[in-house]
Parts: C-alpha cells; sequence; structure tokens
C-alpha cells in the first residue's frame, strides 16, 4: 500500500515556503479522511461486504490514488527545491502533466497543488533565465487562474510579478505584467488585481526614473477610478489615493510646482474622508517637502509629523525615521521652542544610529554649541539626504543668527572680527547677518562699518523707525512672493522628464 505510505510521510512535513501557509491543512482534509475506506476496501473480499461493495472500495482507491498521487509530488518537488531546482522543475512538470491528462477528474484540492506546481515552474525557469519558457508557463498559470480560489491565484501572481520586477530587464518586465493585464482584463471578479497588477508596474517605472511612461500608466488606473463624467468615483477613494499619492511623489522628484500645487488642492479634501495610512504617509511626507521648498517651515513641521504618525501605524520603520529627520529640520527652521524628541513616539528613535545625528544637530542648536553643531552638521552632511542637504544653508544661516543674539547680550558695543571668531565664519558674512537681525528687530543697534563695531549702547529711535519700515516692507514682499508661481521652468530631469505632466494631468482633473 506505497500511496497510503506516501501520504503518512507528510504529517512530518513543513509548510510550502513559497508563501502558501494554508496548503497542508487544506489538503490534509481531503486526504487524510478517506484512509480507512481504502483499507477496508483491499480486505473486502474476507469481511463479508460482496461483490458491490467490494467494487465501490476498488473505485475509491483508484480516486484516492490519483489525489495521493498529485499530493505527494507536489511536495516531494517542494522538498527538493532548495537542494536540486532541475530536478524539482521536472517533479513539478510531472506533476502539471498528471493533473493535465485528468483534468476532468481533479478536485479542488487537487488543482490547487497542479495550479502552486505551476506557479514554482515560473519562479524555477526565472531563476534559470529561461526567460521565453517562463512565459509560456507563466501563461499556462494565468489561464487556469479560474479553476483555483482567488486568494491562491492572487498569491501566485504577485509572487512572480515580486520576482520579476526585481530584475533589470525593462523590456522583460514590460512583456510579463502586458501579458498579466491581457489575461486579467475584462474579468469583473479579477478587477481588484488589476489595479494591483497596473499600479504595482506604475511603481517600478517611477522607481527606474520612468516618469513618462509612469504618467500614462497612471492616467489609465484614473480612468478606472471616476465616473462616466470624469468625477472621481469617491466609492473608490482609497484606489484614488494610492493614484494621487503617486503622482505627487512624481512631482516632487520632477520639480515640478504646478502640479504639485493642483494635486494638493486635489488631495487635501480626499486625504480626510479616506484614512489609510499607506498613503497617507506617502502624501503627506511630499506635501512637507513642497511646504519647506516654500519655506512655510510650520506648515511642513505639521505635514511631516503626520507622515512620521502614519508610516508608524504601517510599520515602515525606515521611512518612519526618515521622515522624523525632517520633523527636526523643519522644527528648527521654524523656530519651535519644543524638541521634537520630547514626544513619546520620538523618543524611541532617539539612539537610532541613523538619528543620532541629526539628533547632535537639534541639541547643539538648541544650546547655541557652536563647536558642537558642526561636528554634527559634518555628520548630517555626510548622510546625504537630498531634502536635509537643500536647506542644510538654511539651518547654518538661522543657527548663526541665535548664536549671535546670544553672544551679545552681555555687551554693549562689541567688535564684528570678534564674532566671526566666535562662529569660524567670515566678518563679511557677520556683518550680513547682523543687517538681517536688526531689520527683523531681533538686535536693536547699529553697524559702525569705518570701526568695524556693533554699537548697541546709543539710543536707537531713529535708526529703530527706519528698520521697522524696511522690515515691514520686507515682510509684504516675502508674502508676495510666497503666492506667485516660480519662476523657474519644470525641470526635465528623468527618463521621461515633465514636461507633459501638468498638461497630461490638469486635463484629467489632476
Amino acid at each position: 500500500n506505497q500511496s497510503k505510505k506516501k501520504l503518512s510521510l507528510l504529517n512530518t512535513m513543513s509548510d510550502d515556503d513559497w508563501g502558501d501557509d494554508d496548503a497542508w491543512d487544506d489538503a490534509g482534509g481531503d486526504g487524510g479522511g478517506d484512509d480507512d475506506w481504502g483499507d477496508d476496501g483491499e480486505d473486502a473480499g474476507d469481511d463479508g461486504w460482496g461483490d458491490e461493495a467490494g467494487g465501490d472500495a476498488d473505485e475509491e482507491e483508484e480516486e484516492m490514488s490519483l489525489e495521493v498521487q498529485i499530493e505527494n509530488g507536489f511536495y516531494e518537488a517542494d522538498d527538493t527545491r532548495l537542494d536540486d531546482g532541475k530536478l524539482a522543475l521536472t517533479q513539478f512538470e510531472k506533476v502539471v502533466e498528471l493533473g493535465e491528462q485528468h483534468a476532468a477528474e481533479l478536485e479542488d484540492q487537487s488543482m490547487e497543488f497542479v495550479f502552486k506546481s505551476l506557479k514554482n515552474i515560473v519562479l524555477l525557469r526565472l531563476g534559470f533565465g529561461q526567460k521565453d519558457e517562463m512565459i509560456a508557463s507563466y501563461e499556462k498559470l494565468l489561464n487556469n487562474i479560474p479553476r483555483v480560489t482567488r486568494n491562491v491565484s492572487e498569491e501566485a501572481v504577485k509572487r512572480v510579478l515580486n520576482e520579476v520586477g526585481d530584475g533589470n530587464d525593462s523590456d522583460f518586465i514590460g512583456r510579463v505584467y502586458a501579458l498579466t493585464a491581457k489575461h486579467l482584463g475584462g474579468k469583473a471578479d479579477q478587477d481588484r488585481l488589476l489595479f494591483r497588477v497596473n499600479f504595482k508596474h506604475c511603481e517600478l517605472m517611477f522607481a527606474r526614473g520612468e516618469y513618462k511612461e509612469a504618467e500614462q500608466q497612471l492616467q489609465v488606473l484614473l480612468r478606472s477610478c471616476q465616473t462616466p463624467d470624469g468625477e472621481d468615483d469617491l466609492s473608490k477613494g482609497a484606489e484614488l489615493l494610492e493614484i494621487y499619492a503617486l503622482a505627487v511623489q512624481i512631482s516632487v522628484a520632477t520639480k515640478n510646482e504646478l502640479a504639485m500645487a493642483s494635486l494638493y488642492e486635489k488631495t487635501k479634501n480626499l486625504t480626510a474622508a479616506v484614512k489609510d495610512p499607506r498613503s497617507q504617509s506617502v502624501i503627506r511626507e511630499c506635501w512637507g517637502q513642497m511646504f519647506g521648498d516654500q519655506g512655510q517651515w510650520q506648515r511642513a513641521y505639521g505635514e511631516f509629523y503626520n507622515a512620521f504618525s502614519n508610516y508608524q501605524e504601517i510599520g515602515n520603520r525606515e521611512k518612519a525615521k526618515r521622515c522624523l529627520k525632517y520633523v527636526v529640520v523643519a522644527n528648527m527652521l521654524s523656530g519651535g521652542k519644543s524638541n521634537p524628541f520630547d514626544a513619546r513616539e520620538a523618543k524611541v528613535y532617539q539612539s537610532d544610529a541613523d538619528i543620532q545625528s541629526i539628533g547632535l544637530l537639534r541639541t547643539a542648536y538648541e544650546k547655541c554649541d557652536v563647536d558642537g553643531f558642526q561636528r554634527a552638521l559634518r555628520l548630517v552632511t555626510d548622510d546625504g539626504d537630498a531634502f536635509v542637504a537643500r536647506h542644510l544653508s538654511s539651518m547654518v544661516a538661522d543657527f548663526h543668527a541665535r548664536a549671535i543674539v546670544k553672544i551679545i547680550t552681555s555687551y554693549r558695543r562689541v567688535r564684528i572680527q570678534f564674532l566671526a571668531e566666535q562662529l569660524d565664519i567670515k566678518p563679511s558674512e557677520v556683518e550680513t547677518m547682523l543687517v538681517r537681525l536688526i531689520v527683523e528687530g531681533k538686535v536693536q543697534g547699529r553697524i559702525d562699518q569705518v570701526r568695524g563695531l556693533l554699537d548697541l549702547s546709543a539710543s536707537q529711535n531713529a535708526d529703530a523707525a527706519k528698520y521697522s519700515a524696511i522690515h515691514s516692507w520686507s515682510r509684504a514682499l516675502d508674502s508676495l512672493t510666497s503666492k506667485m508661481p516660480s519662476a523657474n521652468p519644470p525641470s526635465t530631469s528623468g527618463a521621461g522628464g515633465a514636461r507633459g505632466f501638468m498638461s497630461t494631468f490638469m486635463r484629467s482633473g489632476f
């Protein structure tokens, strides 16, 4: 009774390590429950059941034999796969061949083993670099999707696409995704999987810098989430939020400020309606960068902190740490007096190696520790974060201003050369900084350029009025320029550039 012996060995095997955790539980339910009937069938001639009973037992044994062959063949191949991939490929192919020969007789559980064997054939051929053979096997897997449950089919497709996406052959990746979309398209019960497949393809193109291609794919996805009159279908709010989140990332990557502003208006109400932290985190982070680049650091601080909280909620520790860095930068540049690391959520990251440099910078900034600030600044520069690097000069200037205000507190007159030595910068830079501080009303004094002094002793009523007027004029200019679009044309960096981004997305309501 070799079939029964093989089945009994399965009780000691581990689950399928391709991620199908429920395979053994399901298989065991069909195979194990009928073993007793097979034993009775062999002894039917001796137990008085008669010829008719014996014939039924023989038929059940034959049926069980097919199920056991498929199940045993699958687990044998899976057990071989880690040690000998080529042998496992042959074994998986035998399981598929057996399933095809008896297609009309297969129970659902046996079909599932055949389907999973096809999945492993696809993955093994991909690993061996047999691209044409892999495509043929993958097409066969896609044709069999209606014969298995949704969970099994979605897991297989996602696994294959993840493995394919790890490669560098853009043409082959596009070929696999196009084949997948072709098989899933037009099937009402596969709309969700089709959306996931096409969106994943967009993400891959974005990651490779193929912005134009990603935009075109997003257009297709957007139309699938709109009503016939072109308005957003709010019943598909989660999908819309994902589309807009990726569109925001593209506009940030291409430095398209007009598209960013349009997308901000489009998504600010949608994010309130759809509480999906995966998309919320991305959008909030991008908004924070937009406000930071515009110098609106208080608003940037709020967006970065929301993004940090959302990344924590979904368990994305790396992106949470990145946003925490941005929170610290925005806190310093907004003039925030509270330390972000005082919050319980942020405190747990304070000793993390990736956060220590920005934490040291914040501490030195708060204490006006010039030497400590310079040491921490070198560490932050070495981190290589593009957003932080863009605003390092602003952080340095803000720190110098704070340090000057603190140093001059005890003096009535102070030499500009002395301040330059304390801050380790040029006297001309100190003088420029003093002019700014006087105009902003943070320093009450005047500069004696002949003697190179900052005079804080004399009555400055006339000068104060003059500087106050200059300050008001400066603030009015700042307010006016902040409401004007950037004079710089959109960047055309990246594979597709951003030149068509606005025209493409604005026409569709982005």
